[in-house]
């Protein structure tokens, strides 16, 4: 009898699993391919341009133990097929390549982290990446997790000529007590290249009491930079914005710091991402509620349309409806595009 209950209750589940995959059209599932090497967190990072999706599998042994690989996917019709795979030029044990993935219309960049981290940068020849270069292999010495932190570590604006890059743990000593972080821009000219050679400007914390400077990612809309930190003099999280009124993010200044303006809020819990569009800041917050967990809610900060961003406080919140639990797990915000969230 319990036999005969248990087939029912996995038929009724299997059933309802399959009435709800009615509403999903072309979907596809992606796995790594058969091979007999030891590889494990397939799609530990992930980045898509256009019809091009780049997938870091920083464990894989294909080229040497733990030394790591990207595959690079291309949409063809309703299918992603594999376009390219991506090694380091000198691979090197433990390097754990692909631990970061960030891809644009001809470059890749791909964080290792070993080592205090390191980023590699690869060109796209043609009209694909089934041939493409290494350009740069960009290091900080000193460097504690640069270019390999959770969340968006890797900016690159829209015309690929400015890269910014976080370490999270850099050690700074700006200020007298000491804050943590930094955001490496480097830039190049239009008709230049990236290399080796390619120095980074350093942008600091800019106050005290900040931890964890870049830990939310890093994101650029016009000519305009953000990132946040859930550590700040707040108590609660701030947002930076920098802008670089010429547009050539050579030397962005700090515009403004935008804070959620009462200690009910909480950025970004556990360093959840960001999204940066043509209207605004969309941020995750909590809000405490008197229960075991938080509320969990989206911030918003207008951008304005004209002028500066001054130092202030959110627009307003998106409150989930009264019957909705948001207690028990945090959504993740991301932009797909434009306004688009």
């Amino acid at each position: 009898m319990r036999l005969f209950l248990f087939i029912i209750f996995n038929l009724l589940i299997f059933n309802q699993f399959d009435l709800f995959s009615q509403c999903l059209t072309d979907f596809n599932k992606l796995t790594p391919d058969p091979t007999i090497d030891y590889s494990v967190d397939f799609g530990q990072s992930l980045s898509m341009h256009d019809e091009f999706l780049a997938i870091g599998v920083p464990y894989s042994d294909s080229v040497g133990r733990i030394t790591g690989l990207v595959y690079i996917y291309k949409k063809d019709g309703s299918e992603w097929k594999r376009n390219a795979v991506i090694a380091p030029a000198s691979p090197q044990d433990g390097l754990q390549f692909g631990w970061t993935v960030k891809i644009t219309e001809d470059y890749l960049f791909v964080g290792a982290s070993s080592q205090g981290g390191s980023v590699y940068v690869f060109r796209k020849n043609g009209i694909d990446w089934s041939n493409f270069s290494e350009l740069a292999i960009w290091k900080i010495p000193g460097a504690q997790i640069f270019g390999t932190s959770g969340n968006n570590p890797v900016g690159v604006t829209v015309d690929q000529n400015t890269v910014a890059i976080t370490d999270i743990w850099h050690d700074d000593n700006s200020f007298p007590d000491g804050s943590t972080g930094a955001i490496y821009l480097y830039h190049k000219g239009i008709s230049e290249e990236w290399s080796n050679s390619s120095t980074p400007l350093l942008i600091p914390p800019p106050e005290i009491d900040v931890d964890d400077f870049g830990g939310g990612g890093v994101l650029f809309q016009g000519n305009r930079m953000a990132t946040f930190t859930r550590f700040a003099p707040t108590a609660n999280g701030r947002i930076y914005v920098y802008k670089d009124e010429t547009g050539a993010f050579d030397n962005p200044m700090l515009e403004a710091r935008l804070s959620a303006g009462d200690l009910t809020y909480s950025y970004g819990f556990s360093n959840n991402n960001f999204a940066f569009t043509q209207d605004g800041i969309f941020l995750m917050a909590s809000v405490d509620v008197s229960t075991e967990k938080p509320k969990w809610e989206v911030a918003f900060f207008e951008q304005p349309q004209t002028g500066s961003w001054n130092d202030g406080y959110l627009t307003c919140h998106f409150d989930p409806d009264i019957d909705t639990d948001t207690t028990n797990y945090e959504p993740t915000v991301f932009a797909s595009s434009g306004n688009d969230l």
